[in-house]
């Protein structure tokens, strides 16, 4: 399974999943937030990007 992404959970606000990319980060788990800079831009689009 190594270099296959897997959705963890799903956040309507990148501010709500900051802390849960902290805690895999902590634990050696590399992970990024999809959509991020789309969500912040205009956050009309968040339930068109699945947010």
């Amino acid at each position: 399974m190594a270099g296959e992404l897997q959705t963890v959970a799903t956040y309507r606000y990148p501010i709500q999943a900051q802390p849960a990319k902290a805690q895999l980060e902590a634990q050696g788990i590399e992970c990024f937030l999809a959509d991020m800079e789309t969500v912040y831009t205009n956050t009309f689009l968040t339930n068109a990007v699945a947010g």
